[in-house]
C-alpha cells in the first residue's frame, strides 16, 4: 500500500516504528484518500462481485487476484 501511494502521489516515504505510514512532503487529504480508493478499485474489490473478499497476489512482476 506504501508503494502504491508512493507511485501515485509521486513521492518517497517508509513505515515508520510504530507501523504507521509516513510520506515525504505536504498533501491535502484529497489526493491522498483518491490514492487509497484507486488502490480498493485495483487491489481490493472483487471486479465480479464487488465485495472486497478477493487477495492480491504476485506471480513474478504481475499482480493478480484470487477469490
Amino acid at each position: 500500500m506504501v508503494q502504491y501511494l508512493q507511485n501515485e502521489l509521486g513521492t518517497s516515504g517508509h513505515i515508520d516504528e510504530s507501523g504507521r505510514a509516513r510520506l515525504t512532503g505536504s498533501f491535502d487529504e484529497r489526493p491522498i484518500g483518491e490514492a487509497i480508493d484507486g488502490h480498493a478499485e485495483t487491489f481490493v474489490i472483487c471486479d465480479e462481485c464487488g465485495l472486497p473478499e478477493s487477495w492480491s497476489v504476485r506471480v513474478n512482476s504481475a499482480v493478480g487476484r484470487l477469490a
